[in-house]
């Protein structure tokens, strides 16, 4: 699967051949994202045909859904109109729960938010609307989760990577994580500088004197007994070491809306 940013290729005038509702009906999921705004801008282009044929069937809070009438494939823009993203039938309901009223913090939980600290998007994703904040977090089911991200976007909850997901209205309370990373290494992961392809580290340290390499934006740390409050920043240059990753299939995100008032809670 593929986020497509090519300009489309050119299509004769009067060419003739199967005309697909979707790209999930021309070559199955060969494509799960594509850029709405050159679909709009070049009609005789690879997507050109989509604008005609995909079928808006309702206004989001924050962008819009759509429906392929031929293979019954929803599909989401967002709220700029620039890029169309397949919606997996399972992750439909999560979208209409998203979409059914505010996800806002209490005065109280964005005071506590606030304190523990959020950090917003790594430049390379181009996101400018987004914090997370990692935590503790007790559910209305009476539950504790240790491993929680708020997170606070404009896009609802449609991505693969979050595969564990609940809303703020499920949220009592939240406290610090002892696995989130202190504030200082979690925002100097998510300004990381890639030094070869798909390596960003962020160099840290146990108290023991551990060294590990942190992997592009990373919020949580729980590795060979070893948890995040614990690690800081390592100084100098460092050999060849372990390299941890974000275990998104260990996180619980806690998703909310977007707003001005979320960027205040950015300590990076």
């Amino acid at each position: 699967m593929r986020f497509d940013k090519r300009a489309p290729k050119s299509q004769k005038p009067g060419a003739t051949g199967p005309q697909p509702g979707c790209p999930a009906c021309d070559g199955g999921w060969r494509t799960v994202q594509f850029s709405w705004k050159l679909a709009l801008e070049e009609p005789l282009g690879e997507w050109g045909r989509y604008p005609k044929t995909l079928l808006r069937t309702r206004s989001l809070k924050k962008g819009f859904l759509y429906l392929c009438p031929a293979c019954g494939q929803q599909w989401y823009l967002d709220d700029a109109m620039r890029t169309m993203s397949v919606l997996p039938d399972e992750k439909a309901s999560l979208l209409l729960e998203w979409d059914s009223g505010p996800l806002t913090l209490s005065p109280a939980l964005r005071e506590k938010a606030k304190a523990i600290g959020a950090i917003g998007a790594h430049p390379l994703s181009g996101e400018k609307d987004f914090a997370e904040v990692p935590c503790r977090v007790l559910t209305k089911q009476g539950q504790w989760l240790d491993k929680c991200l708020l997170s606070f976007k404009t896009a609802p909850p449609t991505t693969s990577y979050q595969k564990k997901i609940l809303f703020l209205k499920d949220v009592v309370d939240i406290e610090p994580s002892d696995f989130a990373l202190p504030l200082a290494v979690r925002a100097a992961t998510c300004r990381s500088r890639e030094t070869r392809t798909g390596f960003a580290p962020t160099y840290v340290e146990s108290p023991e004197g551990l060294k590990f390499a942190l992997n592009w934006t990373v919020n949580f740390f729980d590795k060979k007994d070893l948890i995040g409050k614990d690690m800081v920043l390592s100084e100098g240059k460092p050999g060849r070491l372990p390299t941890v990753q974000e275990d998104m299939d260990d996180i619980t995100f806690i998703i909310g809306d977007w707003s001005e008032e979320i960027r205040e809670l950015i300590r990076d």
